[in-house]
């Protein structure tokens, strides 16, 4: 779950090289709630029979609600290709103006509906 008041990131890193990106958690995400399930989680790359990732494929078919149980299993994502799910939650008011109001000046992307993460490329 999302903690803004640690401010946690997350460096993912090139095993193989010294490459890497820093994953940011924005401040105008928003927090989960049943229906999400979680924030973001990390995952070992699975492949799929059909040769994509396996973790692309919703378990829970028509249900819409989020289910990563059948992916979380301890394993290490040490020195493996991860696939990254990042959640974004959203709310508006009851007049359907956004309750979000970032500042994001002097960035690429500004204004309420613009949530997600910052990857801040390291050491390219």
């Amino acid at each position: 779950m999302r903690n803004y008041q640690t401010n946690r990131s997350f460096l993912i890193q090139n095993s193989s090289g010294e490459e890497a990106y820093l994953l940011v958690p924005s401040l105008s995400d928003g927090k989960t709630n049943d229906f999400g399930a979680g924030d973001f989680w990390f995952l070992k790359y699975q492949a799929g029979t059909n040769g994509e990732p396996d973790e692309i494929d919703d378990p829970n078919g028509e249900e819409l609600k989020a289910n990563f149980a059948p992916w979380l299993n301890n394993e290490s994502l040490l020195n493996q290709d991860v696939v990254v799910w990042y959640a974004g939650h959203y709310g508006h008011n009851s007049d359907g103006e956004s309750l979000l109001n970032p500042d994001h000046s002097g960035t690429v992307l500004t204004g309420s509906h613009v949530i997600g993460p910052t990857l801040r490329p390291v050491r390219w």
